[in-house]
């Protein structure tokens, strides 16, 4: 009996707008580095999708459905939401490509990435795992100093990572 598969969302009622890209590099982002505009500008779509959406929005691609899984977490900020005004204003342009499109481009792109590499021997089961990782002030600071890493904590060791390798329902 396989285990059962589920997809993990930490709060699923966050909102957010998200970036896709679908030329290498980007059209917007080449117009922000050939601009003489020298503050940030928002590069998202206005588009506002929940975390709960976005994860029917991937699972759509092959007809899954997964049960979601919402895990405690920290919540941080509630929702983002690109404001393309100023991008237009200064370049005269704001993204084109929906959440919905540019994911897909994504998904099909990094499933090709993953299928090559198993046909190739590399084991891909790890991929569907992942480490929570605690940022400190010591980390930030690290990094700020131009450390580049963060320091090693308890979850390094390696009796401590844990990859399922069991797994058969792939």
């Amino acid at each position: 009996h396989p285990p059962t598969r589920q997809l993990i969302v930490c709060v699923a009622a966050q909102t957010y707008t998200l970036v896709t890209a679908n030329t290498s590099p980007p059209p917007g982002s080449l117009r922000i580095m050939n601009s003489d505009y020298e503050l940030p500008l928002n590069l998202g779509t206005e588009e506002m999708v929940s975390m709960n959406e976005f994860a029917a929005i991937a699972m759509s691609y092959e007809s899954k459905t997964l049960p979601i899984k919402h895990i405690p977490g920290p919540q941080g900020v509630r929702g983002r939401n690109s404001d393309n005004t100023l991008i237009r204003e200064k370049l005269g342009w704001s993204p084109s490509i929906s959440i919905r499109d540019g994911l897909e481009k994504a998904y099909f792109w990094i499933k090709a990435q993953a299928d090559a590499e198993a046909a190739s021997g590399v084991d891909i089961t790890q991929y569907g795992h992942s480490k929570v990782v605690v940022q400190t002030t010591e980390s930030l600071e690290s990094n700020a100093a131009g450390g580049g890493s963060r320091p090693e904590d308890q979850s390094d060791a390696p009796e401590n990572v844990n990859y399922d390798t069991t797994r058969t329902d792939r």
